[in-house]
């Protein structure tokens, strides 16, 4: 027993980092903060999300993994965050807890990139009462000493995400820096584009791709479909044979989702498979409004004024002089969409105006 405890400790040693994002970075809910610092200004308001993942249940001491992430915009092209994550597997627990920041150049109205920074520390600790059988191990043998094995390290992160119109691409390595050990590999790389399916339908396919120390690389693809903003359906195959599922809703401001992974043949007779649930919030204000398409909201008030008018001879042809010049800017127009709350708000606007044109078009068809 004293072998195997060693044994495992010094593959513990070597591949520690890789241990904890090995599942968790695989298998998520819309919460790519966690995996990669460019996403702190994503979105407007303080975003928080929270939640767990619960691997190989029926499994004693199975791996699980919590987590809690906050950020938000702190400037127009700037971004702060912080996130902790507690990973256990067996008898070792990795917690790590770090600040963000990302930074955002526009290159015009539909693209841009943003660069993110991570920085914090990386305690690794062991609980010996977790080994089965610990009553019957020699409690003297020094690799059961926690101090045999606890330390806190330094760890740095860096992404990059670019967006243009509606596809995002995006490419991390969360832990490049650790102090005392060699730099680690672990990399990943995601590319998802959304689209609409009719008025109500929102389709998302996504590709992932992950380098995984030691264990090789991971392929994952997805496809979200989503109702209204207000339910979603998302579903995934990876590369290691393994298929996910994903539901969720959101009512407002908060979010809740739930995800299970379906073993792997070898071990669909020994464990139920993995389950992940996450909880989000998010917090606005007033001063958090962003007019992301300036000049659709100059055309919707221009357009409102129109409608405040009655259609007289002696106005039609002033009327129709500005809705000719009102629908050559609305050609000329580039419509922001490079984030989820420019495109919200986009698609918001052109819907109303297209409706305030119809109406007001009616108007001047009638005698």
């Amino acid at each position: 027993m004293k072998k195997i405890v060693l044994l495992a400790l010094i593959y513990t040693n070597f591949s520690s980092a890789q241990i904890q994002s090995q599942d968790f970075y695989s298998f998520r809910m819309d919460n790519m903060f966690q995996v990669n610092p460019a996403y702190a200004n994503y979105s407007k308001g303080l975003n928080i999300n929270l939640g767990g993942i619960a691997q190989t249940q029926g499994v004693d001491f199975n791996n699980k993994n919590l987590y809690v992430g906050m950020y938000s915009k702190v400037a127009k092209n700037q971004g702060l965050g912080g996130n902790v994550i507690t990973d256990l597997r067996g008898v070792f627990q990795t917690t790590k807890a770090a600040l963000s920041y990302s930074y955002t150049a526009h290159f015009n109205e539909q693209a841009n990139l943003t660069f993110g920074l991570s920085a914090g520390i990386l305690n690794f600790s062991m609980n010996p009462s977790r080994i089965e059988g610990f009553d019957y191990i020699d409690q003297t043998d020094p690799t059961l000493d926690r101090n045999y094995y606890n330390r806190t390290q330094f760890v740095a992160g860096a992404g990059l995400l670019f967006r243009w119109k509606e596809l995002d691409i995006s490419f991390s390595a969360p832990h490049i820096v650790l102090t005392n050990n060699r730099t680690n590999a672990y990399l990943h790389a995601m590319a998802e584009y959304h689209f609409k399916a009719g008025e109500r339908f929102k389709v998302a396919p996504s590709f992932v791709f992950q380098y995984l120390p030691v264990l090789g690389n991971l392929y994952s693809g997805y496809v979200k479909g989503t109702f209204k903003d207000a339910a979603w359906l998302k579903v995934g195959y990876q590369s290691n044979h393994s298929l996910h599922t994903m539901v969720g809703f959101n009512v407002q401001n908060i979010g809740i989702g739930y995800g299970f992974r379906f073993n792997q043949s070898p071990f669909s007779t020994i464990a139920y498979g993995t389950h992940e649930l996450m909880i989000s919030f998010k917090i606005t204000s007033k001063k958090d409004k962003t007019l992301y398409n300036p000049t659709l909201v100059e055309i919707d008030h221009r357009l409102t004024k129109l409608m405040t008018k009655k259609v007289t001879d002696k106005n039609r042809s002033e009327t129709i002089d500005e809705v000719r010049k009102i629908k050559n800017l609305m050609e000329n127009t580039a419509v922001n969409s490079t984030t989820p709350d420019a495109a919200e708000e986009a698609a918001g606007l052109l819907k109303t105006i297209e409706t305030k044109l119809i109406e007001i078009q009616s108007r001047l068809n009638e005698k």
